[in-house]
Parts: structure tokens; sequence; C-alpha cells
């Protein structure tokens, strides 16, 4: 229960992280037994931007994660934005423009490693 509740929190804060709030580093180090996971934060903007944060730890090899900031619009889902990063335990942030994206925009994060597997984060409104 503590473990679920310290995570729950650190993972509060994984919007405030693209905005120069709490690092993500925090989410890693909340569980010093944990296993090697990656977690896709939700989306968030302000009246210029828009971002989505991916990250991964608790690992021991190094490999190259690739982070989308993706848009659905009408049921079809594209690529506005594409970051890439190699290490072993790190954390990657995708930005673009609102004026990109479009005014009130299905947005969402899609995380991928070199090692195998895709993780998707929540779909939100954004901007």
């Amino acid at each position: 229960m503590k473990r679920a509740l310290t995570r729950a929190i650190a993972a509060t804060t994984i919007g405030a992280a693209a905005a120069g709030g709490l690092s993500l580093a925090a989410w890693g180090t909340t569980d010093s037994a944990q296993a090697c996971s990656h977690y896709v934060a939700p989306p968030d903007s302000n009246a210029t931007y828009v971002w989505v944060s991916g990250s991964r730890r608790g690992c021991t090899n190094t490999v190259r994660l690739t982070l989308e900031l993706m848009r659905s619009y009408w049921g079809v889902d594209g690529v506005m934005k594409t970051v890439t990063g190699t290490g072993v335990n790190f954390e990657l942030t995708a930005k673009t423009t609102c004026a990109t994206v479009g005014k009130g925009r299905e947005v969402y994060g899609r995380l991928k490693s070199s090692a195998g597997g895709t993780w998707q984060g929540a779909k939100q409104t954004e901007c």
C-alpha cells in the first residue's frame, strides 16, 4: 500500500516536470526494489505549448527510447513531435506549439524502446 501511494504521489508530479516543476527523478527513487518500468505522463499545456513526458526507471541495460507526441483528430492519429534518447534510466519530453496541434485537440504520448515494447499515455484534450 505504501509503495503504491508513494508512486501515485510521485506520478502526479510528471505534468509539472515538463513545465519546469519537480523532476521525474523523484519517481525513479520512490522504491529502491522496483523492477524496470516505463511511464508516459498525461499531456499538459499552457496557452502556447503542449507537451508530454516519458521515463524509464529501475533498469540496468542501455536502450534507445523514442517519445512521440501524438494528436488524435477524427479517429486518425498522427505524430506531432518526436524526441529520442539513449541511456539506462532517464526521461524525455516532447513539446510543440498549440498552433501546430490545433485548439481543443486530443493529444497523448507514445514511448517506444529499442529493446521492444511500446507504452501509450492517456489521451486528453489540450490547448
